[in-house]
């Protein structure tokens, strides 16, 4: 056995560099992969003023880390979804407040928004947050309601789903 992979290379020694190459290519990639930038997000608060009727102001603050290899940075738009008990979607944008989005390796950052909605937010089902950086993969949040639990992408496309065909609202015990 030892005899045929030495003959191997013994026939033709430039079979040495497959073994090297295919190795540091096998190693590039696996750096490639472990210094993607991606970003953790997390919604800190949620605070509605409702002053401006028949609107409500809704303030955000969230912490954003950049778990990736290099800097990136926060675009000044949050893009906000939701669905009324009467299946009507909600849409809005957040401009943040912070002039300064630069989202350095491991350094957590906070950042707050605002935005007016209508009044039907107070009651509205499947929020999600979508955070778009300059360079990196985004990251959305999901909510089932303004509560301060978020939900997994998995529950919240297929709780969606389920809303917008069927009417389906889960339980208000915590679901």
């Amino acid at each position: 056995m030892l005899e045929n992979v030495v003959n191997y290379f013994f026939d033709d020694p430039l079979r040495v560099l497959y073994f090297v190459g295919g190795g540091g290519v096998l190693w590039f990639w696996i750096t490639q992969l472990r210094s993607r930038i991606r970003i953790n997000a997390r919604v800190v608060k949620r605070i509605m003023d409702t002053s401006t009727s028949p609107n409500l102001m809704l303030d955000l603050e969230f912490e954003v880390e950049n778990h990736g290899g290099a800097p990136t940075s926060l675009k000044p738009e949050i893009e906000f979804t939701s669905y009324t008990v009467e299946k009507v979607r909600i849409k809005a944008t957040f401009q943040t407040r912070e002039t300064d989005r630069s989202l350095q390796p491991f350094v957590p950052k906070s950042f707050s928004a605002r935005v007016e909605l209508p009044a039907s937010y107070i009651s509205s089902w499947y929020h999600k947050y979508k955070l778009e950086v300059s360079k990196g993969f985004n990251k959305n949040i999901y909510f089932l309601n303004s509560s301060k639990r978020t939900i997994s992408a998995w529950r919240y496309y297929l709780g969606c789903f389920m809303f917008r065909v069927f009417g389906y609202v889960p339980e208000s015990n915590g679901a």
